[in-house]
């Protein structure tokens, strides 16, 4: 492919996550950071950056990627998203050498992230900075035409650093958004004043924390400046981030467009977009339908910034809160693990929330049928596309709704005590059970309605999410309340739970914060 690429005159650049992020059995041989071990579920095993076996690792990659993939433009080694760091005496060494020289960093961090500044941050920085400079030195001494590239998360506040400390010749991409790490704004301003150094922004195609619905992120796109702030600043390019791109489309299309005029706004691109691709009869209520759509995505703040549903990293919320239950002693007289109170309190938020979501979603949907009536003929599967995701969608976030209804009717329920308010009690269990049974129903009309369309590879990852935590999973949790309001009727209370079919059994792993 990278061959193909070449002759197209497309230049692939091959990357490996992360630095100080590896694989279990890998992460062995090295000294390790004592959080999440023996490994993190999402992101391997922390390794020290001033362990020489990690150095050696790092040169072992690099050599294998010049190998591997010889007609590659050029091998990003990426930071972690999360900032671990090692307490080892060789680490504080470092630490303490070099802090004085990251002040700058701290001051941009508390200017552009001042709701989440951790010392960590500065200091996570430090150790990876420390870690590709010696990937650098193993390069300048095998491979010196080879081209390296230092890929971040939101690290926007290191950007000024690295264009001080790295040759001129690292590429530098940065992940930024507004709906994730600066809620004010992305400081795009950061990527300039670079002189002739490339450097990639990236923004996101779909955002992680829902991976179910289509995304319609242009507006966000506006806000954070994306196109306008990279042209001020002079940066090289643009590169989208998405796990899946079937649904995300317009999104790649305003990403083209907006190469080529950069004051491009979501209005004019919508306008136009609706009428390519749907005709010109069809463009007026296409044109509302993404604006409803639109309205969606930012309702009560973008992604990060607000309630989640199906979000990227394992189950959601409802199912991780019952998972926690499920393991506490003797769940049959109420939950009282820690963190149940506290999510009890954002459930009237998060209905909120997703009943406004709804809304919107059906009002695009009503605009959608309407198109119907006039969508150009060639058109029509793409408008059957968008109709079926979002319907799908709609129907997710409604067992979402009756998920959180129903343990609202739970914490109701133990509230009163069984033996005085037997009667009452027993209603109110009742019904939450109803209502985790009701859930479960709209949890298999979504993934039935989502199943209907499915014509890129992509959609099937999503159809495993919506079968996984969605049917099965809400068919599990209501087994597990099933067998809560046996135990007070004086039924049989200790029938299966299979929940091994919603939840990988990881051994126990050490947290250290």
């Amino acid at each position: 492919m990278i061959h193909y690429a070449k002759t197209r005159n497309v230049k692939v650049w091959v990357a490996v996550e992360s630095l100080d992020e590896m694989e279990t059995n890998m992460a062995r041989y090295a000294r390790r950071v004592g959080t999440f071990l023996p490994f993190n579920p999402f992101h391997g095993t922390a390794v020290c950056p001033t362990d020489p076996v990690v150095y050696e690792i790092n040169a072992l990659r690099f050599k294998a990627m010049v190998t591997t993939y010889p007609e590659a433009e050029g091998y990003i080694f990426w930071m972690p998203e999360h900032y671990p760091v090692c307490d080892h005496p060789e680490d504080k060494e470092l630490l303490e050498r070099e802090r004085l020289n990251y002040q700058s960093v701290e001051m941009l961090i508390r200017q552009t992230r001042p709701d989440n500044m951790e010392p960590r941050m500065v200091d996570n920085s430090i150790g990876m900075v420390h870690l590709i400079q010696k990937v650098l030195a193993v390069r300048d001494q095998t491979a010196p035409k080879a081209k390296i590239g230092v890929g971040m998360w939101g690290r926007a506040f290191l950007l000024p650093m690295l264009d001080k400390v790295l040759p001129k010749d690292v590429l530098l991409v940065d992940n930024e958004t507004s709906g994730v790490y600066t809620p004010k704004g992305v400081p795009m301003q950061l990527f300039g004043n670079m002189g002739e150094r490339d450097r990639i922004f990236m923004h996101i195609t779909n955002d992680d924390t829902g991976m179910i619905g289509m995304q319609f992120n242009v507006r966000l796109y506006h806000r954070d400046r994306m196109l306008e702030g990279a042209l001020e600043n002079h940066v090289t390019g643009q590169a989208p981030l998405g796990d899946r791109f079937r649904g995300e489309d317009h999104l790649a299309k305003y990403l083209a467009d907006g190469t080529w005029n950069p004051h491009l706004t979501p209005d004019q691109f919508y306008h136009d977009y609706a009428q390519r691709i749907f005709g010109e009869r069809a463009a007026a209520p296409m044109f509302q339908a993404f604006m409803a759509l639109e309205d969606k995505e930012g309702s009560g703040g973008y992604h990060a910034n607000k309630p989640t549903d199906m979000a990227c990293c394992g189950p959601p919320t409802e199912l991780r809160i019952v998972q926690k239950y499920a393991a506490q002693p003797n769940p049959y007289d109420g939950p009282t693990f820690k963190g149940w109170k506290e999510f009890v309190k954002t459930i009237p938020h998060r209905i909120e929330v997703f009943n406004e979501e709804i809304q919107l979603e059906e009002k695009a949907l009503v605009y959608m049928k309407t198109a119907e009536r006039t969508v150009a003929p060639g058109s029509r599967d793409e408008l059957f596309y968008l109709e079926n995701k979002t319907q799908a969608y709609a129907q997710m976030l409604k067992f979402f709704v009756e998920l959180d209804r129903a343990y609202a009717q739970l914490d109701g329920a133990f509230h009163l005590d069984p033996r005085t308010q037997r009667e009452e009690f027993l209603k109110r269990l009742g019904a939450s059970l109803q209502q985790f049974q009701e859930a479960h129903v709209l949890a298999r009309s979504s993934a039935r309605t989502f199943s209907e369309v499915v014509d890129n590879v992509s959609d099937l990852g999503v159809l495993w999410r919506l079968n996984t935590y969605g049917v099965a999973g809400t068919e599990q949790l209501a087994k597990f309340m099933e067998n809560i309001d046996n135990y007070h009727h004086g039924r049989p209370y200790l029938n299966r739970v299979e929940w091994e079919k919603v939840f990988v059994q990881f051994p126990l792993l050490t947290q250290e914060y």
